[in-house]
């Protein structure tokens, strides 16, 4: 499935959340090359991390949600992580950085007690400039 082909260029979020939570149903699992080409699965975990976990700012939420597509090509393409934490419940993250479409940001896969990795979170980090300029780039803070 071509993700880039679905539309998240609308303002009003309850539509977006209705377009990411479509997305997100029809997904496969991805290959991950960053993490040996294991299958990353994309459910409704990262659905509700991304909307319902803690209160967002609305424009905080569009820019989650317009990255899903980006997000999930990230996923495919990328051959290294940035980060590999292991937590006290046995729940292993691995966060994904990279730029896609010009639009920087992180991925975050979990594998809780050695069960399949699934798509937890994605962080929109910000939008670099397409002549890659990096001191003009619009970076949001964390």
């Amino acid at each position: 499935m071509d993700t880039h082909k679905t539309d998240f260029q609308s303002t009003n979020l309850d539509i977006l959340k209705e377009r990411g939570l479509d997305l997100i149903k029809k997904q496969e699992p991805i290959p991950c090359p960053a993490l040996g080409n294991e299958p990353i699965k994309i459910d409704r975990v990262l659905f509700d991390h991304v909307v319902k976990r803690k209160a967002r700012p609305d424009q905080e939420l569009r820019n989650r949600l317009r990255a899903l597509p980006l997000a999930f090509t990230l996923i495919g393409t990328i051959n290294i992580y940035q980060k590999h934490t292991i937590d006290l419940h046995k729940t292993q993250f691995w966060t994904l950085t990279g730029v896609i479409n010009n639009t920087c940001l992180d991925v975050v896969i979990r594998q809780v007690r050695g069960l399949e990795k699934q798509v937890y979170s994605i962080v929109f980090k910000g939008i670099m400039p397409k002549n890659l300029d990096k001191k003009r780039a619009r970076v949001l803070p964390e």
